[in-house]
């Protein structure tokens, strides 16, 4: 063990035999006491341990999920919506702990193609807890394609399996099959929402 003292005597203002690689750390481990903690493992991270001699020990960082497809279905509180032929639904999401992130793209057809009747919801990838207050964070545009307009949407994750939407602008109000405009063919919906998964 080095007393703190003892670094003075260097020029430096470190003492070289403490220091054996690059990466090497001088801890306090008592008053006026130090000793090395040596470099750890690429990728680790540095985290308090009183159970170590230091204090101090390397452990892995938190791990993060990876994000995985899903086909997202978009339905109605009354009729559901027919996308119709040459439509495009999908979906991608990362889960981490308990907080789901999605991103969702769905491009109407042409076809074939209802627009349904009643609120308009997407369904979710992971299941979300049952808490009143998960209403979600994230935004969401819709794209009136043949007006060339667009219109800002705000997720309400009030149910275990789906996610809905408020328009911003314009008729604030649920995003429904009518409001802000009719669905039509070739329209769009892009999506990005966060969530508390049960």
């Amino acid at each position: 063990m080095t007393k703190a003292r003892d670094l003075a005597s260097n020029s430096t203002g470190s003492k070289p035999t403490l220091i054996d690689a690059k990466g090497d750390l001088l801890v306090g481990t008592a008053a006026d006491a130090v000793a090395r903690l040596a470099v750890g493992t690429n990728g680790h991270t540095l985290v308090a341990d009183s159970g170590e001699a230091t204090g101090l020990k390397w452990a892995a960082g938190a791990s993060f999920g990876t994000w995985a497809t899903y086909t997202p279905v978009l339905t109605a509180s009354t009729t559901n919506p027919t996308l119709g032929s040459g439509s495009t639904a999908a979906g991608r999401y990362v889960q981490n702990g308990k907080v789901v992130t999605a991103v969702v793209f769905f491009n109407f057809g042409g076809s074939g193609f209802a627009a349904g009747s009643g609120n308009l919801r997407v369904s979710l990838p992971v299941n979300a807890t049952s808490i009143t207050e998960n209403f979600g964070m994230g935004s969401g545009a819709f794209i009136d394609v043949s007006a060339s307009n667009g219109y800002i949407l705000l997720p309400q994750v009030t149910a275990t399996t789906f996610c809905t939407f408020r328009v911003q602008a314009g008729a604030y109000g649920e995003f429904t099959a009518a409001n802000p405009v009719a669905l039509a063919q070739n329209d769009q919906l892009h999506l990005f929402f966060t969530y508390e998964v049960a």
